[in-house]
């Protein structure tokens, strides 16, 4: 003799069926949610390290041409310095006095040909909550927030960025930049 399902064994069946098929809903949703915060912090902090290279590459490179004024400007939220650039859509390399400024959340860069006086300012790096330059003064050796001698080019550069993630605490970046050049 064959038994066949009640109606309630069937209702029963269809409501485990469409729990378990929600629960597993909601558990790749919230995986695909965390997926693609992870992927933009990770595409944030990528491209901040690479800025980061991209600066220090230019302040190892800077020139002290002047007898009694290195060009060098440091502060805690900025700094100014004379280093090699290159024109990639005309191929010539140039001397460039590079600026950079924290202003709203951006890292803003000015690059300005001394003996032209051509500028262009532009966003370097968006999306920071906070940026901090030190240097490193090596007759102290001490990290200092400004540099005001002239004369002399400090030893180091620390430069940290810093930019709210997904997460609920800010991710800070770190370069140290050592400079050879000194008199």
């Amino acid at each position: 003799m064959k038994r066949s399902l009640t109606l309630i064994e069937v209702m029963v069946a269809a409501l485990i069926f469409t729990v378990l098929a929600l629960a597993l809903y909601s558990l790749l949703k919230s995986g695909s949610g965390i997926r693609n915060r992870l992927d933009a912090d990770d595409t944030f902090t990528c491209g901040g390290y690479l800025n980061l290279e991209a600066m220090a590459r230019e302040v190892k490179n800077i020139i002290a041409f002047r007898q009694k004024d290195t060009g060098f400007v440091g502060q805690a939220q900025g700094l100014g310095f004379y280093t090699q650039s290159f024109d990639y859509s005309t191929g010539a390399g140039f001397v460039a006095q590079i600026g950079y400024a924290f202003k709203d959340g951006t890292l803003q860069k000015t690059i300005t040909r001394p003996f032209t006086g051509n500028a262009k300012t532009f966003d370097f790096m968006e999306n920071l909550s906070d940026i901090e330059f030190s240097y490193f003064n090596g007759a102290d050796l001490a990290w200092q927030q400004a540099w005001s001698d002239k004369m002399v080019l400090p030893k180091g550069v620390k430069i940290e960025i810093a930019y709210n993630s997904s997460g609920k605490q800010p991710v800070k970046l770190t370069k140290y930049i050592w400079l050879e050049v000194s008199r």
